[in-house]
C-alpha cells in the first residue's frame, strides 16, 4: 500500500515537532547542568535528576530524527549509532555490575540525590536508546530512503 503525500507530510510534521522537542528538552538539560540551574535537570525536588548522558542520548536520537527528516544519513547513522551504544554500554553496565566510565566520561555530575551510581542513567531509559538507535539505524541502512 503506498502512503499518500498528505499523510507523509503530517508524519514528517510530527516527526519534525518530536525531533525538535528532544533537542530543546536535551539542550536545555544539558545548560543546567554547566550552569548548576537544579531546576534545569531536576523536575521536581527529591527526584533523581536527568542524567548527562541521558540528555546527549536525548540530542542523539533528536538529531537521527532530523536526519530522517530531512534525508541526511550522516546525521541518520551517526544520531542513532551514538544513542545506540550509549544504551548498549549503560546495560552492559547494569547486567556485569562493572562500570566502565562512560557514566562520567563527558561529565562528572554534580547533583547525585537518590543515584546509587554517579551520571548512570536509568536502565530503562538505556534499553530504550539502545533500542531506538538500532530501528533509527535500520532505518539508515535499508536499501532505498
Amino acid at each position: 500500500m503506498k502512503m499518500r503525500i498528505q499523510d507523509r507530510s503530517r508524519q514528517d510534521t510530527a516527526l519534525l515537532i518530536v525531533s525538535c522537542l528532544l533537542i530543546v528538552v536535551a539542550a536545555a538539560v544539558l545548560v543546567g547542568w554547566y550552569a548548576h540551574v537544579r531546576a534545569l535537570v531536576q523536575i521536581f525536588p527529591g527526584l533523581i535528576p536527568m542524567q548527562y548522558n541521558t540528555a546527549v542520548s536525548l540530542l542523539a536520537l533528536g538529531v537521527a530524527g532530523i536526519g530522517l527528516i530531512t534525508r541526511k544519513r550522516f546525521l541518520l547513522i551517526s544520531g542513532s549509532i551514538f544513542a545506540a551504544v550509549m544504551g548498549g554500554l549503560v546495560v552492559a553496565e547494569y547486567a556485569t555490575g562493572i562500570s566502565i566510565g562512560i557514566d562520567t566520561l563527558f561529565y562528572y555530575p554534580w547533583e547525585r540525590s537518590l543515584s546509587a551510581n554517579p551520571g548512570r542513567m536509568a536502565l530503562t531509559s538505556a534499553i530504550c536508546f539502545f533500542l531506538g538507535g538500532i530501528a533509527l539505524l535500520s532505518l539508515a541502512l535499508r536499501p532505498k530512503m
